[in-house]
């Protein structure tokens, strides 16, 4: 996260995705949300509907295949 916080330009976003079905998807979000904070970047979370640079999201239940791969 600290990389990306040092070139990130205004205009671009990055979309965190993890795939992790069977942890704490509260405690995991948490510790995602710390990470890009702790490299000053603003997540969607914390904005508020104001600009933000990162989302971080929990893939469930095969999300990820249907996205990236059955379309």
């Amino acid at each position: 996260m600290c990389g990306y916080a040092r070139w990130l330009p205004d205009e671009y976003r990055i979309i965190v995705m993890v795939d992790r079905d069977n942890d704490d998807c509260k405690k995991l979000k948490a510790e995602l949300e710390a990470a890009a904070m702790a490299a000053r970047l603003r997540t969607r979370s914390q904005a508020s509907g104001g600009p933000w640079q990162v989302a971080n999201r929990i893939v469930i239940e095969e999300l990820e295949a249907w996205y990236f791969g059955d379309w």
